[in-house]
């Protein structure tokens, strides 16, 4: 049986999409899979040894660029990939307009999806054959688990999840890293995900000062800026180079442990059963693994699912939810799980 994943981004969904690839591998040995996914995450495909195919796309840069020769000439062979093999079964955990359009050009015999109501407000129903009815009520790791056995047929047990990654496909960071050492994920793709630098400053001042070594990850230049601003003891704060995603999964996988707010690099943690205290003010699709302590906003409107927080209070984007999770309560949770994971 040949099946084909439209699960195009972001990082923490596709990670959060692998469980369910292991338990359909598990149920249905015969199931040859393959992938669609945006070219920036397809190293995250490569360490999971159950993906035979993958098909990249470019949809996030041929948006930048459309009236390219290049990305007509990259959008015409990704279509011709896309439609060179017939699938018995096409699935899109997704639920968004660009899945289901790559869902109803993909060839294949049944199209499966989410049922109207299911999905993040867009009617995208029309894509699919046959639609399951999944509530938002349930973790969204969850969500795809039960989407994968229905489309399948399979029996559907809510046994602690598998991501199924395989380490040895991390590549071996040369770095000069600090034999034990913290991450500290500052940055992420909403500004009301963002926990104010203030506080990441008064956080980073309690760990340096215990003897701790931290290190800054970061991906665009704004948040390369902004590991800067943070870094202000340099003899235990590190601020990485950008690395390939494979090299950056190395590094976390050999941390001792993680402060993050909602982000991809979070779920990998989790996937990896790094031990790690997670920040939360407008989102809740808490990281799913061992040692995972995440703290909540304890606020009227939270969790809100907005890219821009409606209270912002001050110049730096500070969103008001954020007031109710303190660095005193992150620094304490943080002891709590060093304590635990060096018993």
């Amino acid at each position: 049986m040949r099946v084909l994943i439209i699960k195009t981004s972001s990082m923490g969904d596709i990670i959060q999409t692998l469980p369910a690839v292991m338990d359909a591998k598990t149920a249905r040995p015969d199931i040859h899979f393959d992938w669609v996914i945006e070219e920036e995450f397809k190293e995250i495909i490569r360490w999971s040894p159950l993906i035979q195919t993958i098909i990249p796309c470019a949809l996030r840069r041929w948006r930048r660029y459309p009236l390219r020769i290049k990305t007509y000439r990259e959008i015409y062979h990704f279509l011709k990939q896309l439609r060179d093999q017939s699938y018995d079964c096409i699935i899109d955990p997704q639920g968004l307009l660009k899945s289901s359009l790559l869902t109803r050009i993909a060839r294949g015999a049944a199209r499966y999806g989410y049922a109207k109501g299911c999905t993040r407000g867009q009617n995208v129903q029309w894509a699919y054959t046959k639609k399951f009815r999944i509530g938002w009520e349930k973790h969204a790791l969850t969500r795809i688990r039960l989407l994968f056995s229905q489309a399948l047929h399979y029996p559907f047990t809510n046994s602690k999840p598998y991501y199924g990654i395989d380490r040895n496909q991390f590549i071996h960071s040369q770095l000069s890293l600090p034999k034990r050492y913290l991450i500290f994920i500052h940055n992420a793709s909403w500004i009301s995900k963002l926990w104010p630098e203030a506080y990441w400053l008064q956080l980073m001042q309690w760990v340096t000062r215990s003897g701790k070594s931290v290190l800054l990850p970061w991906g665009t230049l704004k948040e390369q800026a902004r590991a800067q601003r943070l870094a202000v003891d340099t003899n235990k704060v590190q601020i990485l180079p950008k690395v390939s995603l494979s090299e950056l999964a190395y590094i976390v996988s050999n941390a001792e442990a993680i402060v993050s707010v909602d982000t991809g690099l979070l779920h990998l943690a989790a996937a990896l059963d790094i031990p790690t205290v997670s920040i939360y003010g407008p989102t809740d699709n808490i990281p799913v693994g061992r040692n995972q302590n995440y703290l909540l906003a304890n606020f009227s409107c939270a969790p809100c699912r907005q890219r821009v927080c409606r209270y912002t209070e001050t110049a730096d984007q500070k969103p008001a939810c954020f007031t109710t999770i303190t660095p005193q309560q992150v620094w304490n949770a943080l002891k709590q799980l060093l304590i635990k994971n060096n018993n």
